[in-house]
């Protein structure tokens, strides 16, 4: 193992120390019931609990440790080693910088880190127009009108509802809801025509998580912006 590596694990290892306990045992023995209870009502960490504390309280199950190792610069392990318990600690500031960046991976802050592609302007100048959308989709030719424009898992999505060209199960006739993943979108074409909605909309969508437009006005999925 080169100098700069160190194995660190998350798990505290027994650290033993060879000073004396400083536990008066004697004076403890001596002490009557009254000096006892006198002794607790003055250690603020011995305070008495009521309801309120308990109807607050929740049990925290320990996480599970995991051995790793990894490469740190050897002034800042020594830093960290010259307290004891030092992995503990280390393991917190981890934890406290992972719950302050908690945000920062959620699907809401990637889509506002995120210009919005082409492919996803165009399928929003359609629905702002009401124009049908001539693409491929999966290397098939698509007919369709996007109906909800948004994000799933930090990715640009769309649901809408194809009325023509082809699919990898048949196209029903009539028409169906495609929910589509804007990257895998290509040479997409705005044109004028009737649009397409389907007739039923009796069910909750789940294609898109975070809807940023929705061409229904009284949209029930609290679209970031109106048409």
């Amino acid at each position: 193992m080169s100098d700069d590596t160190f194995g660190i694990i998350s798990k505290t290892e027994p650290e033993t120390s060879k000073t004396e306990p400083k536990t008066d045992w004697r004076r403890l023995r001596s002490m009557t019931d009254g000096e006892i209870r006198a002794a607790i009502v003055d250690d603020p960490d011995a305070q008495p609990t009521d309801e309120a504390f308990w109807k607050e309280a929740r049990v925290v199950m320990p996480r599970r440790k995991e051995t790793v190792t990894i490469r740190l610069d050897a002034d800042l392990l020594d830093w960290f080693r010259s307290e004891r318990g030092y992995q503990t600690r280390i393991n917190a500031i981890l934890r406290a910088f992972m719950n302050a960046h908690a945000d920062d991976r959620s699907p809401a802050t990637m889509t506002r880190t995120l210009a919005p592609s082409s492919a996803y302007k165009l399928f929003q100048q359609a629905m702002t127009t009401r124009k049908q959308i001539l693409c491929a989709y999966n290397g098939r030719p698509r007919e369709l009108c996007p109906v909800i424009l948004g994000h799933s898992q930090g990715q640009e999505k769309a649901l809408t509802y194809q009325f023509g060209g082809q699919s990898e199960k048949g196209l029903p006739r009539g028409g169906q809801w495609r929910c589509l993943w804007l990257s895998k979108v290509r040479n997409i074409r705005l044109r004028d025509g009737p649009w397409h909605a389907g007739d039923r909309h009796d069910q909750p969508q789940d294609c898109v998580e975070i809807v940023d437009l929705d061409v229904n006005p009284a949209s029930p999925y609290n679209p970031k912006r109106r048409l």
